[in-house]
């Protein structure tokens, strides 16, 4: 009888040992939140970081589209410009 007590012992210890292993690897409900938090925050900031870039970028293009319409239109004037003096010389050399 005392081998089954014995047995018996060693067989509640074990459960004992086990279900605190189990206990300990268990996470608990703040380690959860906290986690989601931070990852909530973390997603948060590369997505503020992504819009803020393509913003940027937005921004960029923009400015260079400016810059290419202004040449455009300088061009456009010279190119008028150009355009009525020839129209005035041939107007000359016709009336001539």
């Amino acid at each position: 009888m005392s081998y089954q007590v014995k047995e018996s012992e060693k067989k509640t210890l074990w459960n004992i040992q086990e279900c605190n292993r189990i206990v300990a690897q268990k996470a608990n409900r703040e380690y959860i939140d906290s986690s989601c938090a931070l990852l909530e925050e973390k997603f948060k900031k590369e997505i503020r970081q992504q819009q803020q870039d393509s913003l940027s970028s937005l921004i960029n293009g923009i400015s260079d589209l400016k810059l290419k319409t202004t040449k455009l239109e300088q061009d456009i004037e010279y190119i008028n410009a150009r355009s009525q003096k020839s129209i005035e010389q041939l107007k000359k050399e016709f009336i001539k």
